[in-house]
């Protein structure tokens, strides 16, 4: 597909942490396809600080700002919006009012909907399909790669003798989590025979106790998650946005699958492992478990493995 590439190229992207950066790889094709544009990208106030670690935008804006509201509304263009720029939007595919108001203001708009079910495909290849894109795996995953950032609040640890487990205990959805004692038995087995464990809790786990004997870790913003990440020794996650960021960050280590498929959600990293809990068809519909069979001390040998080798 050949456009020209010499005026303003503004993306909006509205999803949360892991849609973000299981769409990278197609902000990376779009910046290339638009070498000599301004590029602007809008995406959720929550995740403007990681965008500027990601750098691939000249220009990030805060996706729910006031002034983009009162603009749908019926007022003004915000001020960043540069004049009849080339547009891709993930924002407002389904409203026709915001496809029509957001096309009056571009050159050329395309709409697209953030992935929520790709099937047995990827979920980043459908993001790339969506804009006339391809990749194989190798290329998904050195485009997911995150350059990580230096961090005070990493550097406040100090030097925690030992290989670094960061643990992140959370997901979207409580049927995506194996259990408390799990965690708990794979951060015991580790402080014993490696070193420090990190219990990586955010908003979403406003609630959550951390585990003894772990080094807290709360509502850290997210460039210093990924610099944590980026030091640590091993991972071990859900199918969660922290574990699309530890492949970001290039960390070794495990990531649980229960109720999703890692055909289609596996982080972009061969450093990470999916691995899928036993799971049937009544175990989705119903709810229990599905990660029930996964054993802390076969998790923990594997995590082992992985740092050893």
């Amino acid at each position: 597909m050949s456009e020209p590439s010499n005026h303003d190229v503004v993306v909006t992207f509205p999803g949360a942490l892991g849609d973000l950066l299981l769409f990278l790889p197609t902000l990376r094709r779009l910046r290339r396809r638009h070498p000599n544009a301004r590029l602007h990208l809008a995406v959720s106030r929550t995740l403007l600080p990681l965008a500027h670690v990601i750098g691939v935008a000249d220009d990030r804006r805060a996706l729910d700002d006031a002034a983009l509201a009162r603009w749908l509304g019926g007022g003004p263009p915000p001020p960043w919006w540069p004049p009849r720029p080339r547009l891709y939007s993930w924002f407002g595919a389904s409203d026709a009012d915001v496809r029509a108001r957001l096309a009056a203001a571009a050159a050329a708009a395309d709409f697209f909907r953030v992935v929520r079910d790709p099937g047995d495909r990827h979920a980043a290849v459908g993001y790339l399909d969506a804009v006339r894109e391809a990749a194989d795996w190798t290329a998904l995953c050195e485009d997911a790669a995150i350059d990580p950032p230096v961090s005070a609040r990493l550097a406040e640890l100090g030097g925690v003798p030992g290989r670094r487990l960061v643990l992140q205990r959370g997901a979207g959805s409580a049927h995506k989590c194996w259990s408390r004692a799990g965690f708990r038995e794979v951060a015991r087995r580790w402080r014993e025979a490696h070193g420090p464990v990190f219990d990586l809790l955010g908003p979403a786990e406003s609630s959550v106790r951390p585990l003894a004997g772990t080094v807290p870790v709360r509502d850290w913003p997210l460039p210093d998650v990924l610099a944590l990440l980026a030091a640590a020794d091993a991972y071990l996650g859900h199918d969660s946005g922290p574990s699309h960021l530890a492949a970001a960050a290039g960390c070794r280590g495990v990531v649980l699958f229960g109720p999703t498929d890692p055909r289609a959600w596996r982080p972009m990293s061969e450093r990470l492992t999916a691995w899928r809990g036993a799971i049937t068809r009544s175990a989705i519909t119903q709810g229990p478990d599905v990660l029930a069979s996964v054993r802390a001390d076969v998790v923990f040998d594997v995590l082992s493995e992985l740092v050893n080798s």
